[in-house]
């Protein structure tokens, strides 16, 4: 007896009646004849599911709540965070999804859906009743789930209203749910909400967030097999990725292809010709690494603005004030800087090898620095394939590259000195050979040293490069704004504006020699030093500055009054705490780079402070303006101050510890900064509309090296970043006030300029009208100059 049978006997007969015995044998036989076993039990339970769905079905009905929300349905969508130019810099969101409308969709997407998902969907009623109960006997049959019986209508409801947990309840609520969708909505809604819903892969929600991802391109371009391929992914996301698994995808659109051709939809012809096209990618590409410091900021402030939903679901438009181009410039800028002043420390030998570890062969292995595309200019991860006198091979995927001692000159080693087979190490791409799979490269490391970059419009205030770090990815901390640190004698500008306010010159002289002074506020002695452990006797404001003159600055600041120093540095925009130590006035104060910067600004800006922004707008979904900045500016120095201290920053740049800046030929200024033991370096400058500042440092309180001052370590990278920024754009002037006035001035002695003054001496001074000196240079004068501090006449106005 089959096994049907013997179920069939045992469950309806009586084993006591052997007549009833013999009956039930020529009944089951004709059902084996009819039917195999599993057929049978198929029939029996859904017969048994059939009765209860319909008793269940009626007894609730009643009890599910019309589908009514769905006329004010939102769903989750992307916030869109946009650079000043109105390009995307960033997208926040839960789910990534672009919505788009129902005319706007393409009737071959529309087509490829329904026959991989619903073929029936223009003709049942939300759930279809037939594909139930034949998806039911083929997975029975299969004793495992082989297909589901879902319609478009069931999954928009699913996803809409239901948990993802699998349950017959859930089921039965599903078809319910998509009952009462289908009286209230047209068809071409449910699909229009479907296509908006639907789940895509890689956190994409939607055919047209999909499209934009997969093929860089709107819903309503896609051609025929690009369709295909996106109905291809709704049944298995993870498992029918394109980027993943692109042959098991294509096996699955070409499945699509096919059933398209059975309902009719494209012709044999049409699918054979989109069979035989590959799947080509073309995904979106972004600046996403561009401003990552500057995007998280603007996350932050939403976040405690407007609350986690809205930032991440409600698809607001921001609008910030960000340059792309200057902020791929001030990237590059630090990088590089950092990188220089890496390797003026030495280079730290190689850290990983490949071949040390178990399984690893130098043939198969692959880098993820080698997925993406390569770029002149990239630092990218290569791996050493042969080593021999003459030099070294790295792999970079197809690409190799010769490593010789000129591409490992910095080091000061030869590459067998170096490298051995299987090293992991760093090179920039200096020139790529596609054809010949060949890179130039030179040997790099990843700098321990950090450092920021803030570059301020000084008009508006808008912040339109920041840099917080050299890799965000390895550090989230922003340097830029959280970073208090020691500023050196990128404080001294302030000691200048607040003596310059009160009524002293760029030609007022001063002692410079080495000096004992008493702090009352430690009631301590402070007996600072120059730079260079030189002193220079009789000199003007505007040397001390140019040269940066530790013991004339600490003169003038307990000349005017250090409290007066404090007022000046807060007004113009300093908020961290200044305590009024005498040593204040060569920096021993801890500010943020983007305080600095902000406060220099003034000078440019007439005297004007203006509050530093990165937002000028949020809107909502539907376009309403939430949030506009509004400006907060207010003078806090005179125009003529202003502009007197912008002539003496000019001297630095000029002539002075930042000379190297005037190789740029452009009006500019501004102030180096270097903090005891070279644990800090600044440089924070400015032309008429643009202020920058730099800040290098490692996080802990560690030396940058001997000799790396703030000219050395700063000033580079704010040059480079200035030099990209300045090409090819008219030359800017700083306004001058109408009532300053300029005299032929010996710098030397600080009086007007004679026949005699050197030539290389004499320049044009600025001066409040009515300030101007009176008095001429003389040869007894420039003689006193010549002899050393400790043998020169004490003529100064400060002694």
């Amino acid at each position: 007896m089959c096994l049907s049978r013997e179920l069939c006997y045992n469950f309806f007969v009586d084993k006591r009646t052997r007549r009833t015995k013999e009956l039930w044998e020529k009944v089951s036989r004709l059902i084996c004849l009819l039917f195999n076993w599993r057929l049978f039990l198929a029939v029996l339970l859904g017969t048994a599911i059939l009765g209860i769905l319909t008793g269940y079905f009626f007894s609730t009905y009643k009890n599910v709540d019309r589908v009514t929300a769905l006329e004010n349905y939102q769903p989750n969508i992307i916030t869109t965070i946009y650079a000043a130019s109105g390009e995307t810099l960033d997208e926040f969101s839960i789910e990534k999804r672009i919505t788009i409308r129902y005319q706007d969709i393409t009737p071959k997407l529309l087509e490829a859906f329904i026959a991989v998902e619903d073929r029936r969907f223009y003709r049942h009623v939300g759930f279809d009743p037939l594909r139930i109960v034949k998806v039911a006997l083929v997975n029975l049959m299969a004793w495992r789930s082989v297909q589901g019986a879902s319609t478009i209508t069931q999954q928009l409801t699913r996803s809409l209203f239901l948990t993802p947990e699998v349950s017959y309840k859930r089921k039965i609520k599903e078809a319910l749910y998509a009952i009462q969708v289908e009286n209230h909505y047209t068809k071409e809604k449910i699909l229009e909400l479907y296509f908006n819903q639907i789940g895509l892969g890689h956190n994409r929600y939607g055919v047209e967030a999909a499209s934009q991802f997969y093929f860089n391109k709107h819903a309503w371009e896609l051609t025929l097999e690009e369709c295909a391929l996106l109905a291809s992914i709704p049944k298995s996301p993870s498992n029918y990725s394109p980027i993943k698994h692109p042959d098991r995808v294509l096996r699955r659109r070409n499945l699509v292809l096919e059933l398209m051709v059975r309902e009719g939809f494209i012709s044999e012809k049409e699918a054979e010709e989109a069979k035989r096209k590959p799947i080509v990618l073309r995904q979106e590409r972004g600046h996403r690494s561009i401003a990552p410091y500057f995007v998280e900021e603007v996350r932050k402030y939403l976040e405690n603005s407007y609350g986690r939903k809205e930032t991440y679901q409600n698809g607001l438009k921001v609008y910030t004030t960000i340059d792309l181009r200057m902020q791929k410039v001030a990237q590059d800028a630090l990088r590089k800087g950092l990188r220089e002043l890496d390797k003026r420390e030495g280079f730290r030998g190689i850290k990983e090898n490949i071949l040390e570890e178990e399984g690893s062969s130098l043939d198969t292995f692959q880098h993820p620095d080698w997925a993406k595309q390569f770029q002149v200019g990239d630092i990218v991860t290569g791996l050493i394939v042969q080593v021999n006198r003459q030099g070294a091979v790295a792999r970079f995927g197809e690409y190799e590259a010769k490593v010789g001692n000129y591409e490992t000159r910095w080091s000061g080693k030869r590459p067998s000195q170096i490298f051995k087979v299987g090293d992991l190490a760093l090179f920039q791409i200096l020139s790529i050979n596609d054809k010949g799979k060949e890179l130039k490269v030179s040997l790099e490391q990843e700098p321990l040293v950090n450092g920021a970059l803030m570059a301020i419009e000084v008009g508006t205030g808008a912040i339109k490069a920041m840099v917080g770090g050299y890799d965000f990815n390895q550090s989230k901390f922003n340097r830029s704004l959280q970073a208090k640190r020691q500023t050196g004698s990128a404080f001294k500008p302030f000691v200048y504006t607040a003596a310059l306010e009160k009524g002293f010159t760029a030609t007022t002289t001063i002692f410079d020699e080495l000096t004992t002074f008493y702090d009352p506020y430690t009631e301590l002695p402070y007996e600072p030093e120059n730079y260079y452990r030189e002193y220079y006797g009789v000199t003007t404001l505007r040397g001390a500055l140019e040269l940066s003159l530790n013991v004339s600055t600490v003169k003038l600041q307990q000349t005017i009054g250090v409290d007066e120093v404090v007022k000046y540095a807060k007004r113009m925009g300093i908020k961290s705490p200044l305590y009024p130590y005498l040593s204040l006035a060569l920096g021993a104060c801890e500010a943020a780079l983007m305080e600095m910067t902000a406060a220099f600004s003034v000078f440019p800006n007439q005297g004007v402070l203006v509050q530093p922004f990165f937002i000028s707008q949020i809107t909502d979904r539907e376009g309403k303006v939430i949030y506009k900045h509004q400006p907060a500016a207010r003078e806090v120095l005179s125009p003529e101050t202003s502009f007197l201290m912008i002539n003496l920053l000019q001297g630095v740049t000029e002539r002075g510890t930042a000379a190297k800046a005037k190789s740029l030929g452009r009006p500019l200024a501004g102030k180096t900064g270097t903090t005891d033991k070279h644990t800090d370096a600044w440089f924070i400058g400015f032309n008429p509309s643009l202020a920058c500042g730099v800040w290098v440092g490692f996080d802990v309180n560690k030396s940058l090296g001997a000799g790396e001052t703030g000219a050395r370590a700063a000033l580079p990278i704010w040059m480079d970043f200035f030099k990209e920024v300045l090409k090819d754009k008219p030359v800017e002037y700083f306004p001058i006030p109408g009532n300053i006035v300029f005299r032929r001035i010996d710098r030397r002695t600080g009086l007007l300029a004679t026949p005699i003054c050197p030539p290389e001496d004499v320049i044009l001074e600025a001066f409040r009208q009515g300030s101007e000196p009176v008095n001429f240079c003389s040869e007894e004068m420039h003689r006193n100059l010549m002899l050393p501090y400790y043998f020169q006449q004490k003529w100064t106005d400060i002694q």
